[in-house]
Protein backbone atom coordinates (compact mmCIF):
# COMPACT_ATOMS: atom_id res chain seq x y z
CA UNK A 1 0.00 0.00 0.00
CA UNK A 2 0.95 3.90 -0.73
CA UNK A 3 0.26 6.41 1.47
CA UNK A 4 0.24 9.65 0.33
CA UNK A 5 -0.30 13.53 1.75
CA UNK A 6 -1.38 16.83 -0.45
CA UNK A 7 0.16 19.80 1.01
CA UNK A 8 -0.54 23.37 0.20
CA UNK A 9 1.21 25.06 -2.87
CA UNK A 10 2.48 28.10 -1.71
CA UNK A 11 4.21 30.15 -4.69
CA UNK A 12 7.01 30.96 -2.92
CA UNK A 13 8.30 28.33 -0.95
CA UNK A 14 8.50 24.13 -1.22
CA UNK A 15 6.56 22.30 2.15
CA UNK A 16 8.57 19.43 3.21
CA UNK A 17 6.72 16.27 4.34
CA UNK A 18 9.02 14.11 6.48
CA UNK A 19 7.49 10.69 8.19
CA UNK A 20 7.65 8.46 11.30
CA UNK A 21 6.46 5.23 12.29
CA UNK A 22 5.55 4.54 15.71
CA UNK A 23 7.46 7.82 16.92
CA UNK A 24 10.80 6.44 14.54
CA UNK A 25 11.56 8.92 11.53
CA UNK A 26 11.34 7.32 8.10
CA UNK A 27 14.74 7.60 6.01
CA UNK A 28 12.80 8.80 2.52
CA UNK A 29 14.40 9.79 -0.40
CA UNK A 30 12.86 10.88 -3.44
CA UNK A 31 8.81 12.20 -3.50
CA UNK A 32 8.37 12.74 -0.17
CA UNK A 33 4.70 12.96 -0.37
CA UNK A 34 4.11 9.13 -1.01
CA UNK A 35 5.61 6.51 1.22
CA UNK A 36 5.43 2.75 0.04
CA UNK A 37 4.53 1.18 3.20
CA UNK A 38 5.85 -2.72 1.66
CA UNK A 39 9.07 -0.96 1.83
CA UNK A 40 9.51 -0.48 5.15
CA UNK A 41 9.66 -4.31 7.04
CA UNK A 42 7.11 -3.46 9.33
CA UNK A 43 6.65 -6.17 12.17
CA UNK A 44 2.71 -7.88 11.99
CA UNK A 45 0.31 -5.67 14.41
CA UNK A 46 -0.96 -2.21 14.49
CA UNK A 47 1.32 0.51 13.94
CA UNK A 48 1.07 4.78 14.21
CA UNK A 49 1.90 6.23 11.05
CA UNK A 50 2.91 10.59 10.66
CA UNK A 51 3.26 12.52 7.76
CA UNK A 52 4.10 15.93 9.07
CA UNK A 53 3.68 18.75 7.01
CA UNK A 54 6.40 21.67 7.75
CA UNK A 55 6.55 25.24 6.15
CA UNK A 56 10.06 26.93 5.68
CA UNK A 57 8.57 30.08 7.46
CA UNK A 58 7.72 27.84 10.71
CA UNK A 59 4.52 26.59 11.06
CA UNK A 60 3.69 23.07 10.17
CA UNK A 61 1.08 19.97 10.68
CA UNK A 62 0.62 16.78 11.35
CA UNK A 63 -2.14 13.69 9.64
CA UNK A 64 -1.98 10.22 11.14
CA UNK A 65 -2.66 6.79 10.33
CA UNK A 66 -3.13 3.60 12.30
CA UNK A 67 -1.62 0.73 10.09
CA UNK A 68 -2.08 -2.77 10.57
CA UNK A 69 0.22 -4.39 8.62
CA UNK A 70 -2.32 -7.34 7.56
CA UNK A 71 -3.37 -9.03 4.65
CA UNK A 72 -7.43 -7.93 3.95
CA UNK A 73 -9.42 -10.80 5.31
CA UNK A 74 -12.53 -11.62 2.43
CA UNK A 75 -15.32 -14.50 2.68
Amino acid sequence: EVVFVETNHPADRVLEVTWSVDGEPVPHPGDRRALDLGTLGLSPGTHRLVATASDPAGASDSVEWTVDNALPELP
